[in-house]
């Protein structure tokens, strides 16, 4: 049984992939018709990032909330949505979630900022993709990562993969490789593979995604937010990253321990 859990939660990643390749070619045809791409350009052959996204996490919510849906029903799970989502609104929690959030991401931007000046080189492929994508984010796009991409990558990975592992000692630990897999790229891979086995406890610990969700959103949004110049300012690079991830540690454990298992608080 064990065996077929884990060729399931591959299936599961493998579906994830399929539905992104399915999208891509439909957001191409669509910038096609809408005069976005020049076809006998070559240089010109690449699609509309906002509406790849948004047809990609259309078709996976669709997909996976149905998933999701039958496998609690299978198991005979009877989530309490209305109560998670009062748990994850408490105002000391989502204080908390914010916290944790931003924390989480200037932790991740400083130690970025500093293996770039310790491994320029290495670093360049990233940094270029990060720019790019920050420089040249639509409205659409960054909607879709905000908001959109937190609830079908919860899903996904600490719903459905999760679910599939649980019968392994290690089931967090496989779920976040799977997810630092997704991502495609070795920077980013690593990270999100941490970030993965926090939201994992998360999850394990409430038996709900909702507020992985939120937290999720938190982290995805606050990309947006945090000016890189933060990095570049008078106040040492190892100062914030210290600071940074003391707070994300104890916001973190305190969070976990405002949650009881199986029984969200008001």
């Amino acid at each position: 049984m064990k065996l077929k859990n884990l060729i399931l939660a591959v299936f599961v990643l493998f579906t994830a992939l399929f539905i992104s390749i399915i999208a891509y070619f439909a957001a191409f045809t669509l910038t096609v018709l809408t005069g976005g791409v020049n076809v006998a350009s070559p240089g010109t052959a690449t699609v509309n990032q906002g509406i790849f996204n948004l047809l990609r996490y259309i078709l996976s919510f669709i997909v996976f909330v149905i998933w999701y849906k039958r496998i609690k029903e299978e198991n005979l799970i009877n989530e309490n949505t209305k109560a998670n989502l009062k748990s994850a609104f408490h105002p000391l929690r989502l204080i908390l979630l914010i916290i944790l959030g931003f924390s989480i991401q200037i932790f991740t931007e400083g130690v970025l900022f500093l293996l770039s000046k310790l491994f320029p080189n290495t670093m360049e492929s990233y940094n270029t993709m990060m720019n790019e994508m920050l420089g040249e984010s639509t409205v659409l796009f960054i909607i879709t990562a905000v908001f959109m991409a937190p609830v079908i990558e919860e899903l996904v990975f600490r719903g459905l993969i999760l679910h599939y592992c649980s019968g392994f000692m290690a089931a967090n630990l496989i779920q976040a490789l799977l997810f630092g897999l997704y991502h495609g790229n070795v920077i980013q891979g690593i990270y999100a593979f941490i970030f993965g086995l926090l939201l994992g406890f998360i999850a394990i610990k409430t038996d709900s995604l909702i507020i992985g969700m939120l937290l999720h959103m938190i982290i995805n949004g606050s990309l947006y937010i945090v000016p890189r110049e933060l990095f570049k300012g008078s106040v040492g690079l190892d100062v914030i990253i210290l600071v940074s991830f003391v707070v994300m540690v104890i916001s973190y454990i305190i969070l976990l321990k405002s949650i009881p298992k199986n029984k969200p608080q008001n």
